[in-house]
Protein backbone atom coordinates (compact mmCIF):
# COMPACT_ATOMS: atom_id res chain seq x y z
CA UNK A 1 0.00 0.00 0.00
CA UNK A 2 1.27 3.48 -0.88
CA UNK A 3 0.54 5.74 2.06
CA UNK A 4 1.14 9.35 3.01
CA UNK A 5 1.17 10.00 6.74
CA UNK A 6 2.04 12.76 9.15
CA UNK A 7 5.12 12.49 11.34
CA UNK A 8 6.56 15.31 13.45
CA UNK A 9 4.15 17.77 11.83
CA UNK A 10 5.28 16.91 8.26
CA UNK A 11 3.74 14.64 5.67
CA UNK A 12 5.77 11.65 4.49
CA UNK A 13 5.28 9.11 1.71
CA UNK A 14 5.69 5.38 2.22
CA UNK A 15 5.88 2.83 -0.57
CA UNK A 16 5.36 5.25 -3.46
CA UNK A 17 6.93 4.15 -6.72
CA UNK A 18 8.77 7.31 -7.67
CA UNK A 19 8.30 6.53 -11.34
CA UNK A 20 4.58 7.08 -10.86
CA UNK A 21 3.52 10.55 -11.97
CA UNK A 22 0.77 10.76 -9.36
CA UNK A 23 3.18 9.69 -6.63
CA UNK A 24 5.80 12.25 -7.60
CA UNK A 25 3.20 15.03 -7.83
CA UNK A 26 1.85 14.06 -4.43
CA UNK A 27 5.32 14.02 -2.90
CA UNK A 28 6.12 17.45 -4.32
CA UNK A 29 2.84 18.90 -3.04
CA UNK A 30 3.41 17.34 0.40
CA UNK A 31 6.89 18.84 0.67
CA UNK A 32 5.86 22.25 -0.67
CA UNK A 33 8.02 21.97 -3.80
CA UNK A 34 6.12 24.56 -5.86
CA UNK A 35 8.58 24.72 -8.77
CA UNK A 36 8.93 20.94 -8.94
CA UNK A 37 5.17 20.45 -8.90
CA UNK A 38 4.61 23.14 -11.52
CA UNK A 39 7.14 21.43 -13.80
CA UNK A 40 4.84 18.38 -13.86
CA UNK A 41 1.74 20.37 -14.76
CA UNK A 42 0.62 21.54 -18.16
CA UNK A 43 0.51 25.35 -18.28
CA UNK A 44 -3.28 25.20 -18.75
CA UNK A 45 -3.95 22.46 -16.15
CA UNK A 46 -7.45 22.49 -14.62
CA UNK A 47 -8.51 21.43 -11.11
CA UNK A 48 -12.22 20.55 -10.89
CA UNK A 49 -14.01 19.36 -7.75
CA UNK A 50 -17.39 17.65 -7.34
CA UNK A 51 -19.04 17.73 -3.94
CA UNK A 52 -22.63 18.38 -5.04
CA UNK A 53 -22.75 20.90 -2.19
CA UNK A 54 -22.61 18.14 0.43
CA UNK A 55 -19.06 18.90 1.69
CA UNK A 56 -16.57 21.72 1.15
CA UNK A 57 -14.77 21.82 -2.18
CA UNK A 58 -13.64 24.35 -4.77
CA UNK A 59 -16.90 25.61 -6.25
CA UNK A 60 -15.36 26.63 -9.55
CA UNK A 61 -12.59 25.11 -11.61
CA UNK A 62 -9.08 26.38 -10.88
CA UNK A 63 -7.02 27.15 -14.00
CA UNK A 64 -3.26 27.34 -14.55
CA UNK A 65 -0.17 25.60 -13.23
CA UNK A 66 0.68 28.15 -10.53
CA UNK A 67 -2.85 28.34 -9.10
CA UNK A 68 -3.35 24.55 -9.17
CA UNK A 69 0.07 23.86 -7.63
CA UNK A 70 -0.57 26.42 -4.88
CA UNK A 71 -3.98 24.88 -4.19
CA UNK A 72 -2.53 21.35 -3.95
CA UNK A 73 0.26 22.43 -1.61
CA UNK A 74 -2.28 24.21 0.58
CA UNK A 75 -4.50 21.14 0.72
CA UNK A 76 -1.57 18.96 1.73
CA UNK A 77 -0.50 21.41 4.44
CA UNK A 78 -3.96 21.27 6.00
CA UNK A 79 -3.96 17.48 6.11
CA UNK A 80 -3.78 16.30 9.71
CA UNK A 81 -2.87 13.04 11.39
CA UNK A 82 -6.37 11.69 10.72
CA UNK A 83 -5.66 11.69 6.96
CA UNK A 84 -3.84 9.15 4.87
CA UNK A 85 -3.40 8.95 1.11
CA UNK A 86 -3.24 5.90 -1.12
CA UNK A 87 -2.29 5.69 -4.79
CA UNK A 88 -4.93 3.87 -6.80
CA UNK A 89 -6.67 3.53 -10.13
CA UNK A 90 -10.15 5.00 -10.25
CA UNK A 91 -12.36 4.96 -13.36
CA UNK A 92 -9.35 3.59 -15.25
CA UNK A 93 -7.24 6.67 -14.43
CA UNK A 94 -4.29 7.25 -12.09
CA UNK A 95 -5.75 8.38 -8.79
CA UNK A 96 -5.10 9.25 -5.18
CA UNK A 97 -7.67 8.27 -2.56
CA UNK A 98 -7.63 10.45 0.54
CA UNK A 99 -8.89 8.76 3.69
CA UNK A 100 -9.99 10.57 6.82
CA UNK A 101 -10.23 8.33 9.86
CA UNK A 102 -10.05 5.31 7.49
CA UNK A 103 -13.05 6.42 5.41
CA UNK A 104 -12.73 7.74 1.84
CA UNK A 105 -12.86 11.54 1.95
CA UNK A 106 -11.82 12.41 -1.61
CA UNK A 107 -10.62 10.81 -4.82
CA UNK A 108 -8.23 12.78 -7.01
CA UNK A 109 -7.92 11.46 -10.55
CA UNK A 110 -5.44 12.88 -13.02
CA UNK A 111 -5.32 13.13 -16.78
CA UNK A 112 -1.91 13.13 -18.43
CA UNK A 113 -1.03 14.29 -21.94
CA UNK A 114 2.57 14.38 -23.22
CA UNK A 115 3.92 13.52 -19.75
CA UNK A 116 2.22 16.55 -18.15
CA UNK A 117 -0.78 16.53 -15.82
CA UNK A 118 -3.56 18.36 -17.65
CA UNK A 119 -6.50 17.78 -15.32
CA UNK A 120 -7.24 16.97 -11.70
CA UNK A 121 -10.77 15.73 -11.10
CA UNK A 122 -11.68 15.57 -7.41
CA UNK A 123 -14.69 13.69 -6.12
CA UNK A 124 -15.77 14.70 -2.61
CA UNK A 125 -19.48 13.86 -2.76
CA UNK A 126 -19.96 11.24 0.00
CA UNK A 127 -22.64 9.48 -2.06
CA UNK A 128 -20.16 8.90 -4.88
CA UNK A 129 -17.31 7.83 -2.58
CA UNK A 130 -19.12 4.77 -1.24
CA UNK A 131 -17.79 2.59 -4.04
CA UNK A 132 -14.36 4.24 -4.38
CA UNK A 133 -12.53 1.39 -2.69
CA UNK A 134 -14.56 -1.51 -4.06
CA UNK A 135 -12.47 -3.68 -6.39
CA UNK A 136 -14.24 -4.60 -9.59
CA UNK A 137 -13.62 -7.59 -11.82
CA UNK A 138 -14.14 -6.89 -15.50
CA UNK A 139 -14.78 -9.87 -17.73
CA UNK A 140 -15.10 -9.99 -21.47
Amino acid sequence: MNTLHQLDGRLHLEGVALGTLAGVALARAATGDLEGLMSMLAPDVVFTADSDGKVSAARRPVFGAHKVATLLIGLMRRAGAEYRVQLATYNSAPAVIVYRDDRPDSVFTIEVIDAKITNFFVTRNPEKLGSATVARQISR
